[in-house]
């Protein structure tokens, strides 16, 4: 009887996951998904300032928030 690898021989069952030593390292200096993130808690923070009647921290958030995006997409302030 000879052995025939099956699919897990192959492909291992976490082959690609990001805890996978096999798998390569993201080397990518992009940092759109952090500002895309930043820019929502900024917009967060504006939201549940404004709710509380906060309004010049809501107005700071959304200021930073402004920024953010206009860093993300290439304008200058």
């Amino acid at each position: 009887m000879t052995y025939t690898p099956g699919p897990g021989d192959i492909l291992g069952q976490y082959s690609g996951h990001p805890h996978d030593p096999r798998t390569p390292e993201d080397d990518s200096d992009d940092t759109t998904a952090e500002s895309i993130a930043d820019v929502r808690c900024f917009l967060v923070v504006a939201e549940l300032a404004a709710k509380r009647g906060e309004m010049d921290k809501a107005r700071e958030a959304l200021i930073d928030a402004k920024l953010s995006i206009e860093n993300l997409i290439g304008v200058e302030a």
